[in-house]
């Protein structure tokens, strides 16, 4: 015997006290020690492209690498859940992208004049004498690279992605949509 269950559409006469939720992916950066991340990439540990925080070996180094990237992922959840977001998988399996380059200066910007008291603010020009070359996605490290470039002198950093809901945000009254 089979039952017949009656659905009704639901409609909200009163959109903005209505709880909207919006699955969205944020990236959280983690800064890791170099000479970590060469000594795991000595002993086997690949590129990390979309890597299960879980699913990372146990074993040392890459357990020391784990468990760093483990406790600043369990900092990054708590600071989206104040920001109103709620996550919607566990920490471990949350997404490994890695190593890149510490991007700081991003504009191309220097200021030429630093620490003269006639320009506390400074002034700034592009450079155009930089030495970045470009590459895309996590890459294997080489000691003398890292080490040693200016390139890499701001650090190793580490990309974890989680897919997170939007608890707060309002609803476009044209076209509907929710902006977060």
């Amino acid at each position: 015997m089979s039952k017949l269950i009656d659905t009704v559409a639901a409609v909200q006469i009163d959109a903005e006290s209505t709880l909207l939720h919006f699955p969205t992916s944020i990236n959280c950066k983690i800064r890791v020690d170099p000479e970590l991340i060469l000594l795991c990439q000595k002993h086997g540990d690949k590129p990390h492209r979309g890597t299960r925080l879980g699913q990372m070996k146990d074993l040392w180094p890459s357990g020391s690498l784990k468990s760093h990237l483990l406790e600043q992922t369990k900092v990054f959840v708590e600071h989206m859940r104040l920001r109103g977001y709620d996550r919607t998988e566990s920490e471990t399996e949350m997404e490994v992208w890695g190593p890149f380059r510490e991007k700081v200066n991003s504009t191309g910007l220097v200021n030429l004049e630093a620490g003269n008291p006639f320009f506390p603010d400074g002034r700034y020009a592009f450079n155009a004498g930089t030495s970045v070359k470009a590459t895309k996605g996590p890459q294997m490290l080489r000691r003398e690279e890292v080490l040693n470039s200016p390139d890499w002198k701001h650090g190793v950093v580490f990309l974890v992605r989680g897919k997170f809901l939007a608890r707060y945000g309002k609803q476009d009254e044209e076209s509907g949509v929710l902006i977060v």
